[in-house]
């Protein structure tokens, strides 16, 4: 997968299911983007042809509003 779609971020396997056990997703695959400090930002069930697009679009707007809150 991540040689097919050329991945340069860090993703994680829940393969012992520990995060699926806490965050109880409703549907497969399920997106969590967090934070420096852990906290979900933004979640993302299931995925469509075209969701990709709208993913880029609300993590850069979350960067872009947190460097505008750090003064960046």
């Amino acid at each position: 997968f991540y040689k097919d779609y050329g991945v340069n971020f860090l993703a994680l396997h829940d393969t012992n299911k520990s995060l699926a056990n806490i965050f109880q997703p409703n549907e497969m695959p399920t997106l969590f983007i967090l934070d420096q400090n852990g906290n979900v930002v933004y979640t993302h069930e299931g995925f469509r042809s075209g969701d990709e697009i709208m993913i880029e679009d609300k993590v850069k707007n979350y960067l872009s509003t947190r460097n505008m809150k750090q003064g960046n």
